[in-house]
């Protein structure tokens, strides 16, 4: 399979827990060592196809890192075909459960959040496929996968990781229609998505409906929230209400 120039077969972040090592590779596979370099198992999930919609026949390649939380591994797998959030056992590999998902690619890794004593596992989604028109952001209960709450308006390739806070969950996305940041409620659940011109309700805190980012995941920082994009533009947020505190352009972009 072609793939995009500026891609890679190693596109992901390996991720440690000080005594395991895993690292992804899309269609060949997910691998996990001990720290002497030891094959402890792998996975075949077999063909994620990650396609490069300019060009007929190539591949961006996939990109979404595994996340290593409690003894888990959790993988976000959106594909051209059968996508997929996924929950294995560090141990063994073993599925602990698995989302079936109707999304289109993204490139996005997931994310952990804690709230009531219980753990979840959030994701930055594409579109659905037959439509292309829900983009979500989701929510899944980390130790069954049953989804907690989701929100349409995201945009059409996500690629930026979800961001925690200890109060907030943040996003941002921009491809297609909907170039959005925003900040979702630890307590959201069910269907939280916005009602046409509402910036915020039970679920959402804040949020703006363009000035995301394409490919940058947003930094957090001392109740700050800052993206970076294409054009190189710098934009910072206040955290806790999305007000804008500064814009500027310091780069020619790209």
């Amino acid at each position: 399979m072609r793939r995009h120039p500026m891609s890679t077969h190693a596109n992901t972040t390996v991720a440690t827990d000080g005594s395991h090592v895993v690292a992804f590779f899309g269609s060949e596979g997910l691998y996990c060592y001990d720290m002497d370099g030891n094959l402890l198992w792998d996975k075949d999930f077999g063909t994620l196809k990650s396609v490069f919609f300019v060009s007929e026949g190539a591949e961006w390649e996939f990109a979404s890192s595994p996340v290593i939380h409690d003894g888990t591994v959790i993988v976000q797998c959106d594909v051209f075909e059968n996508s997929f959030v996924a929950a294995l056992d560090i141990e063994t590999g073993e599925k602990i459960w698995r989302a079936e998902r109707d999304e289109y690619p993204g490139w996005s890794t997931p994310n952990i959040y804690k709230y009531n004593g219980k753990d979840y596992v959030v994701v930055n989604d594409g579109s659905v496929l037959a439509m292309r028109l829900n983009d979500y952001f989701l929510a899944y209960d980390f130790k069954t996968g049953d989804e907690v709450w989701k929100m349409s308006g995201g945009g059409d390739i996500p690629i930026p990781t979800p961001i925690v806070s200890d109060e907030l969950l943040y996003f941002n996305s921009a491809h297609g229609r909907s170039s959005p940041v925003l900040a979702v409620r630890k307590d959201a659940s069910g269907d939280i998505t916005l009602n046409e011109g509402d910036t915020t309700n039970t679920g959402v805190k804040w949020s703006w409906p363009r000035g995301g980012s394409y490919l940058h995941t947003m930094l957090l920082y001392n109740g700050y929230l800052y993206s970076v994009h294409f054009n190189g533009k710098i934009t910072c947020m206040d955290a806790g209400n999305g007000e804008i505190i500064f814009r500027e352009k310091n780069w020619q972009g790209r």
